[in-house]
């Protein structure tokens, strides 16, 4: 099972006849919807984590080794609540009928 936006490779005539020979079934949601891009709550976490760095990165080297640094100190924890999630985010979001959610 795939979950896919609207995004025109992902309902091409050969998409779907590929994607029905190989038995895959195929969970769409609305286009940009947040509520199903987990990654913007991995996002926020990396950029409080930025923030909260005692200098500000003054070249494009240092602003990397930050960003870097505060990656290494993510908590995989979240990532794996994140991933947890998924189901119910799709859950809520259908209800809602692509609507907003508590996510």
């Amino acid at each position: 099972m795939v979950l896919e936006d609207s995004a025109p490779c992902h309902s091409s005539k050969a998409t779907c006849t590929a994607r029905q020979k190989l038995g895959i079934q195929s969970i769409n949601h609305p286009p940009n919807s947040p509520d199903l891009n987990a990654i913007e709550n991995l996002w926020h976490q990396l950029k409080m984590k930025l923030g909260r760095m005692n200098r500000r990165a003054t070249s494009l080297d240092e602003l990397w080794s930050q960003i870097q640094k505060a990656w290494d100190e993510l908590d995989i924890g979240i990532v794996n609540r994140l991933v947890d999630s998924m189901e119910e985010r799709r859950r809520d979001v259908a209800a809602a009928r692509g609507g907003y959610t508590r996510f």
